[in-house]
């Protein structure tokens, strides 16, 4: 499954700077802990590596939202149709 993949990636990447309070699921990650400026840039090229951006402003994660329920509802209309 592929989410079930992509979050295994996401926690190797995160085990990789160290020990760190996570909770990762599908498109969220959140860290109760502070990073630094080091690491948070070393996550950033991590997960570049395996195909995902971290979207750490909240306009960049408000768009990306809006972009998810958008794309949620064209696939449900898709899915309608086709019935």
């Amino acid at each position: 499954m592929v989410s079930h993949r992509c979050r295994l990636m996401v926690r190797e990447a995160l085990s990789k700077l160290g020990p760190h309070d996570v909770l990762v699921d599908l498109g969220v990650v959140e860290i109760r802990q502070d990073l630094t400026d080091e690491q948070l840039q070393q996550l950033k090229e991590r997960l570049l590596l395996i195909g995902l951006q971290l979207l750490d402003d909240k306009r960049s994660i408000l768009i990306e939202k809006i972009r998810t329920i958008s794309l949620a509802k064209e696939r449900r209309k898709v899915h309608r149709l086709i019935l």
